[in-house]
């Protein structure tokens, strides 16, 4: 009884709980029965075997193991004591233990010599489940002359000894000694037919030799054995045949090579006998072996055996489907060979032909090898010429068969009946012959037009019919790519040729049986030319062929194109204003039909095509401006694309290359020209050198616009050249002459020289200057008192100011003011720069419509030339006042009121209205129809606001009778409306630009101050900006554009209101702007690639735009980025943020990295990450004594940040662990952890042996550590010390996988050891080593003990040696 150990656990920490476990066995001895105690053998010839069978049974509850022992009486050297072995049967059972205990003398006489045993037991050893019989073979074969018995022992182990008698056999047998020994194994065919029973054949002798041969289909067997001659004489011998012929052409199934020769004593020879099979069946053939010499005769009886190949075909008829004419279809079938040899097999070509029909079978392949216990696949193919049945009766020969393997095939096939019509030009169908060659003519097309001709195939058949296109250009065919669809919808195939030119679609398909299907055949010419020699053939497949004729011509579209290259040369970088660079290009259709025109290109900033899509009728032209704006100092290359007819593309190319416009004054001193203070009449020159330091050449023209007028009279200040000049590129010269000869007063001036090139306007020099004198002026020469009414009075004010450097004295004309005005003071004197105010009353006598005093002079001393006054007025009838029309609008907006006009009258009036006030108007004259009504317009367009004081005015009418009707105008406008709400939506930090429009309202330059006011936010955070310029200038009636610039770093909204506004007249616009920042997505992509474990690392800028400094937090989700939690970033500067990618598996990764900050919001970046394998770790070398284990620690890094466990797997049973796996602690933020693990090696064999030890965890990846062992010779041990009459303990281990049985010995005899012991795979057992015998007192004796396995494969079997001392009595150790 064995105890097992128990096995590795771990106890759990959970409280314990009792479990009950039944364990039932059942223990007892074996019991049997066994049919014989006694064989004996006939007599045998030498080296001819006899066989005997018997059985024993297990009739117990237990396995019942044995082992067979065959004990000899006749072994030399030992002689069984009387009455150990008896001969008597009747005395076997009573002397068994007897042959047993001489069983043992001769297996414990290891000194004996071996010698031929002739009895034989098969099995020797095993076990016999309970209930089951098991059979045994004795054998008998003598090799030399004698009379043999044997004891036939068997062991039973778990038998009772006290109860139950172990089997004991006798087995006896005498050999005799034969003429010829014939070396082989009769058959046993004699026994089992008994051929000699038939009265019609010789009875067979008893001593009758026997063989058999067993042939499928016609090969032949042969049979070889040995013939000896045992004797002391050489000898002649014979075979002969006793068959009987029964012919001349009789062929005996036997042959023997060599039927006669000579045999030398104690030699051998070879005999050869051919089984040639004549016919199936088995077949008995009577020979005789004859030595000539002795007259001995031995009968022989030769069966041969002969049966067919099981090979047939899976199928014993075919039937194919039926099949159109022409077309090929195929069946495969399979001939099976059920043999375990293989045969040759051929296709009877006559077979392959019809009974009463040209038609045939293709058979592939017709001949060939089928492998044993295989199937051959054969493929049979009908082609059918004429419609109708066939029958075929297809025979394949197989080689060695008596008999043609046949297969009945029948097939049916039958032919296609289709039509093909062709629509003509007036869609008139028109039948296509197939038996000749059909035209179709398509006329002229427009190179990319289409012609269609519509073609109908009509099935007029019973089946589908299957249908082709192809073109056939001259003598060769267009290779064609159409290939077969499995469904029968084509229609997105088309046949397609002279590239593209002609098209038919579908280019193949089917048409059921009864249908007609519709085919488009397109001609669409790419270029000019004609379509000649060009056939297109249609097949229907196994039926007839069409072939056509296609004629056409393709003619060009006709557009002319004036250019399809222009360069525009060097060009100034435009800018508004500045003169377009344009050139024409001119587009006619020569043609005689019309052509579509699409430009394909799409405008940019700095080139522009302006052509819509049009259609050009025959002979007409148009021109296609294509204009050049340079933003950059670059040379531009573009391509225009021309899509004409939608397909056909004409291109033409523009090239240009910008440049900046610089000229300037030779001389930077001369930038500003001083004239100095001059007196009247006086005359100055000045010369100023310009410059032209551009590439380009330039034309220009210099003017000066004073803004004073007396600088505007002819000849005060002019300039030369007044022509153009040219300046040459890069340092072109010119010389500009600036005269100053004054005739008045000028007041000092500064006036710009402005150069005019290319439409732009810009100040070259400046000129200042002045001219003392008198200036005094009115301001104002025409003062209108509108209507007043008779005996009323009026008065106006003006002013006389002097604005020159000299006083001077005036007095008016006081009798041209007189009857109807006045005016004070008359005269006076006016000192420079004073301003006196006049006062004209107004107050007419008389009734009038127009009462006008024109030129009514002032004089004034030392003034070249007198002031003049204009005044107007009307003189009316008191008018019945009536209502007051309220008029009321936004500031620049406008309302519109009406006055309805009665005409009582008889006569037609024409009215011309007077309108006071500076915002009312109507229109000038009026007319209202004899007894009509009509209503007057008069429309409030109030350019101010009104605050406390309302806008007056009055519409007088004035009628034909003297009369007028008077209204008086009151008119409110408010404050203005915005002049619009914009949203825009703005990606983060991206800037962006609004452009508002500014119109000015007025009839003069306004400067407007523009205000942003947040509304939400109240206030922008520093990392937001939403300005623009503080002011903008917007001349009299004109808009322009003004640029608010919008920048966000984080998302938000914000909402804001820009106000335009006049200081001085405090008039105002204003828009309202809602800006939503939006996220800013993906600022970059990051593609990082590394090993696993492998950090790799890389670094992100990030600017701070603000005045302080900006914390950043990162954000990431994929565990493998190692990133500091947070950066700080000064104010104004530019901060690196450098992360890892330290990946600890093999795989590819996308993710997103992010940076928050609450002043710039969030940077997000794509990562797309990619880890491979990093190899193999160090390897590990181990060295280790067969039987012993070497270990070694093995440190590696984990680098995962959480607590994980590998597990260990090892490719060799000679590595191990102790424990199944390995935890790691957390990695650190700068390294990884040392992890350790022991690794045992523990070779089985010498030599050397590799491995791999592989860690895997799910967290921390997987680590691959080679493993390599060398496994040398035990070396020896001890000494181990024993005194006399005890023993010592040896531990020894079996390191095999298997159970080994160890041999023990010894080289001294005192020290005594078991001979053997089976020791179950890896374990330790200890063997005992006694020390005991006569010894000398005080001597020291040694020995060694060598432990070997008992049995082993290598031809150096491993060998442990052990070294013992034993003292004998009253001795000491060493």
């Amino acid at each position: 009884m064995e105890t097992e150990e128990e096995p590795l656990h771990c106890l759990s920490e959970q409280p314990s709980s009792s479990i009950e476990l039944f364990v039932s066995a059942r223990a007892n001895y074996a019991t049997f029965t066994c049919d014989s105690n006694s064989i004996s053998f006939r007599d045998t010839l030498i080296m001819q075997p006899r066989i005997y069978q018997f059985s024993m049974k297990n009739t117990g509850d237990v396995v019942l193991n044995y082992s067979w022992q065959i004990v000899p009486e006749n072994i030399k050297g030992i002689s069984p004591a009387p009455g150990e072995i008896s001969r008597t049967n009747s005395a076997i059972t009573a002397r068994t233990q007897s042959a047993r205990s001489y069983c043992q003398k001769v297996a414990t006489s290891m000194q004996a010599p071996d010698v031929d045993k002739p009895f034989a037991v098969s099995p020797m050893a095993g076990e016999i489940p309970p209930g089951v019989r098991e059979n045994f073979t004795v054998r008998f074969a003598p090799v030399e002359v004698n009379e043999f018995q044997s004891w036939l022992l068997c062991e039973i182990h778990n038998a009772n000894p006290a109860t139950v008698q172990e089997p004991s056999i006798v087995l006896r047998g005498k050999s005799i000694m034969p003429h010829c020994h014939f070396d082989f194994e009769d058959s046993d065919y004699i026994s089992r037919h008994n051929p000699g029973e038939d009265s019609s054949s010789t009875p067979l002798e008893s001593r009758t030799r026997c063989f058999e041969l067993s042939s499928v289909g016609m090969k032949k067997k042969q049979k070889h054995f040995w013939i000896m001659n045992p004797t002391t004489e050489d000898y002649f011998f014979k075979w002969v045949c006793d068959d009987h012929a029964a012919g001349e052409d009789f062929r005996p199934s036997f042959v023997c090579d060599n039927t006669s020769g000579h045999l030398v004593s104690g030699k051998k020879l070879l005999v050869v006998f051919t089984y040639s099979p004549q016919d199936l069946g088995t077949v008995e053939s009577k020979w005789k072996f004859m030595i000539l010499d002795k007259e001995i005769s031995i009968p022989f009886l030769l069966v041969g055996h002969c049966r067919e190949p099981q090979i047939s075909f899976n199928l014993s008829h075919l039937k194919f489907k039926p099949t159109l004419v022409g077309r090929k279809t195929h069946e495969t079938v399979y001939l099976i060979n059920r043999e375990s040899v293989d045969f040759h097999y051929t296709v009877k070509r006559s077979s392959c032909h019809a009974n009463a029909s040209s038609t045939k079978l293709e058979i592939s392949p017709m001949e060939g090898e089928i492998q044993a216990n295989t199937q051959c696949p054969i493929l049979l193919s009908y082609n059918p010429k004429v419609s109708g049945n066939a029958s075929f009766s297809l025979e394949v020969v197989i080689a060695h068969k008596f008999k043609h393997v046949a297969m009945n095939v029948k097939a049916a096939s039958y032919e296609m009946d289709v039509q093909l019509l062709c629509e003509n030009s007036q869609e008139m169908k028109v039948d296509l012959s197939s038996l000749g060659l059909n035209a179709i003519n398509l006329g002229e097309v427009q190179l990319m037009d289409s012609c269609i001709r519509k073609l109908h195939i009509r099935n007029v058949g019973n089946y589908s019919c299957k249908y082709s296109w192809k073109l056939v250009q001259g003598k060769n065919e267009i290779p064609q790519t159409v290939t077969e669809l499995p469904e029968m919808n084509s229609a997105d195939e088309s046949v397609a040729v002279a590239k593209h030119v002609l098209a038919v679609a579908p280019g193949y398909g089917f048409v059921p049986a009864g249908e007609t299907k519709e085919v488009m055949m397109t001609f669409q010419p790419k270029k000019e030319g004609k379509l000649s020699h060009s056939r297109l053939i249609m097949e229907i497949a196994e039926g007839p062929t069409f072939a056509c004729q296609i004629n056409g011509r393709g003619i060009s579209p006709g557009l002319d194109i004036s250019f399809t290259y222009h360069n525009f040369g060097p060009c100034f970088v435009y800018k508004a204003g500045m003169p377009i660079n344009q050139v024409m290009l001119k587009m006619v259709n020569r043609g005689y039909t019309e052509i579509s025109v699409e430009c394909l290109y799409k405008n940019n900033e700095f080139l522009e095509v302006k052509i819509p899509p049009l259609l050009l009728l025959p002979n007409e032209g148009t021109n296609v401006p294509i204009r050049f704006y340079p933003r950059d100092c670059i040379k531009y290359c573009e391509k225009i694309h021309f899509r004409l007819n939608g397909v056909l593309t004409r291109t033409v190319e523009i090239r240009g290359e910008g440049t900046e416009m610089k000229v300037e004054v030779l001389h930077s001193k001369q930038k500003v020209v001083k004239f100095g203070a001059i007196r009247i009449g006086k005359y100055i020159r000045h010369v100023v050198p310009i410059i032209n330091r551009s590439p380009r050449s330039i034309s220009l023209n210099l003017s000066v616009t004073p803004l004073s007028p007396e600088l505007l009279e002819e000849g005060v200040m002019r300039l030369r050249p007044q022509g153009k000049i040219e300046l040459a590129g890069n340092g072109g010269k010119h010389d500009v002459e600036v005269y100053f000869n004054p005739k008045t007063r000028i007041a000092p001036f500064t006036e710009e020289v402005m150069m005019e090139c290319a439409g732009l306007s810009q100040p070259l020099f400046i000129v200042t200057g002045s001219c003392q004198g008198t200036d005094i002026r009115l301001d104002q020469d025409h003062i209108p008192f509108g209507a007043i009414v008779i005996r009323s009075r009026t008065k106006r004010r003006f002013t006389m100011k002097n604005i020159g450097d000299i006083g001077a004295s005036f007095i008016w004309d006081a009798h041209r003011f007189e009857p109807d005005f006045t005016i004070t003071p008359v005269k006076g004197y006016i000192s420079p720069g004073m301003e006196i105010p006049f006062e004209v009353d107004f107050h007419p006598a008389m009734l009038s419509q127009d009462i006008r005093y024109e030129g009514i002079k002032c004089n004034v001393e030392n003034h070249p030339e007198s002031l003049s006054l204009t005044l107007t007025g009307m003189c009316i009838n008191a008018p019945s006042l009536k209502e007051i029309m309220n008029f009321n609008c936004v500031v620049r907006g406008k309302d519109n009121r009406n006055i309805l006009m009665n005409n009582r009258s008889n006569r037609q009036w024409v009215l011309r209205p007077v309108i006071e006030g500076d915002f009312f108007t109507g229109a000038d004259t009026f007319t209202v129809e004899s007894g009509q009504n009509k209503t007057y317009d008069i429309e409030y367009r109030p350019l101010l606001m009104t605050n406390d004081t309302k806008h007056q005015g009055s519409v007088f009418f004035p009628l034909p009778d003297g009369t007028g009707l008077l209204y008086n105008l009151v008119g409110t406008a408010d404050a203005p409306k915005s002049t619009g709400s914009i949203n825009r939506d703005v990606p983060c930090k991206t800037s962006y630009v609004e452009l508002l429009n500014v119109e000015n309202w007025l009839n003069k330059p306004q400067r407007f101050k523009v205000t942003v006011e947040m509304i939400k936010p109240d206030k922008l955070d520093a990392g937001t900006t939403l300005k623009g310029m503080d002011y903008i200038d917007v001349p009299a009636g004109a808009r322009r554009d003004y640029k608010l610039k919008f920048f966000a770093h984080k998302e938000g909204t914000f909402g804001a209101k820009v106000i335009f506004k006049n200081e001085k007249t405090s008039e105002y616009m204003y828009y309202y702007i809602t800006l939503r920042a939006t996220s800013p997505g993906v600022i970059s992509t990051i593609e990082l690639h590394t090993a696993v474990r492998r950090g790799v690392s890389h670094t992100i800028t990030v600017d701070n735009p603000l005045p302080g400094g900006v914390t950043f937090y990162s954000d990431c989700k994929i565990s493998d980025i190692n990133l500091p939690p947070q950066i700080v970033i000064p104010a104004y500067s530019r901060g690196s943020y450098t992360f890892e990618y330290q990946p600890l598996k093999v795989g590819d990764h996308v993710g997103k990295l992010m940076l928050l900050s609450q002043e710039l919001g969030h940077y997000t970046y794509d990562l797309i990450l990619k880890a491979h394998s990093c190899g193999q770790e160090k390897v590990s070398h181990f060295t280790a004594q067969l039987g012993q284990s070497h270990v070694i620690t093995i440190k590696f890094i984990n680098y995962a940040r959480q607590k994980t466990e590998y597990s260990a797997k090892f490719s060799s049973p000679v590595f191990s662990a102790e424990c199944k796996g390995v935890t790691a602690a957390p990695a650190s933020s700068s390294g990884g952890t040392e992890v350790t693990i022991d690794v045992t090696y523990e070779p089985s064999q010498l030599g050397q042996s590799s491995g791999m030890m592989t860690l895997t965890s799910p967290i921390g990846g997987e680590y691959s550590f080679p493993l390599l062992g060398d496994c040398v010779q035990p070396k020896p041990q001890g000494p181990f010390t024993v005194k006399k009459g005890g023993f010592v303990l040896i531990p020894f281990k079996n390191v095999f996988s298997c159970v080994l049985q160890y041999q023990y010995r010894v080289d001294n005899s005192l020290f005594q050891v078991k001979t053997h012991e089976t020791i179950r795979p890896k374990k330790t057992v200890n063997i005992q080593v006694s020390f005991d015998g006569k010894m000398r007192a005080g001597s020291v004796h040694t020995c060694m003990l060598t432990v070997v396995p008992a049995k082993s494969t290598s031809c150096n079997p491993p060998t442990w040696v052990f070294y013992l001392k034993g003292y004998g009595p009253d001795s000491c150790k060493e």
